[in-house]
């Protein structure tokens, strides 16, 4: 590291978790955020899919991807499948779609059965194209522990999904309260309640999610993560 030109970070708070935890310090830095584009699902795609997973078309669909291969991100889908139950009560068609193959898999889906909510949480491992859930969904929801700023999340970005995600790592830089998607404590009820208030206000949902895909084409596409390390390699010559 001391030999690098520039290291770089996905998120502000990676670099001061870095600097404050592992007690590193550089010579020079920069974000460098990653850029995403919404992705294609055909309708062929979406339809195998609904059968393959028994998605009945006015079920009510959450989506969460990639929170089964760290300890910090399973608790959150933990927190998720808690959240689910009770949301079961009000919307008895609810459905949570969890993607990726990961460590944690088999623990989360112990639980699950645990929580006797099997029925409603769909666990597909790695999936060819994760835009045919995120089609689907009615709400992505990103509830971890701890995380940098996931691909996953500005993904459901780009598709104009609203989102309901903790406050945690990066997210904030992406995720502002209220504006482009909504912020919740890593509560199980607390998770159900944000959900629940944003099922019910559809339209508020939706003017959410516009705002979420915005705030992608403005800040975190690909053509601006290039520029940005064009800059630090003039910078650093």
């Amino acid at each position: 590291l001391n030999a690098c030109d520039c290291v770089t970070f996905v998120s502000k708070k990676l670099q001061e978790r870095v600097v404050e935890v592992e007690g590193l310090s550089f010579s020079k830095t920069a974000i460098t955020y990653a850029g995403v584009r919404p992705g294609e699902a055909t309708e062929e795609e979406v339809e195998r899919f609904r059968e393959q997973y028994g998605i009945d078309e006015d079920a009510v669909v959450l989506v969460a991807i990639g929170l089964t291969a760290l300890p910090y991100k399973a608790e959150g889908l933990k927190l998720l499948i808690r959240a689910v139950r009770i949301l079961r009560e009000t919307y008895p068609n609810i459905v949570l779609i969890a993607t990726r193959e990961g460590k944690y898999s088999d623990e989360v889906k112990a639980f699950a059965r645990e929580m006797g909510v099997e029925e409603q949480v769909i666990f597909t491992g790695d999936v060819e194209n994760p835009f045919v859930p995120l089609k689907i969904c009615d709400l992505y929801t990103h509830i971890t522990l701890g995380d940098g700023l996931p691909l996953a999340l500005l993904e459901a970005m780009a598709m104009g999904k609203p989102i309901v995600a903790t406050p945690v790592g990066g997210i904030p830089e992406a995720i502002t309260d209220g504006e482009n998607g909504l912020l919740v404590a890593p509560e199980a009820e607390q998770v159900a309640e944000k959900i629940d208030f944003l099922l019910r206000d559809r339209e508020y949902a939706e003017r959410l999610g516009r705002c979420a895909k915005k705030t992608v084409e403005e800040k975190f596409t690909w053509e601006q993560a290039a520029r940005k390390f064009l800059e630090i390699c003039k910078g650093t010559r």
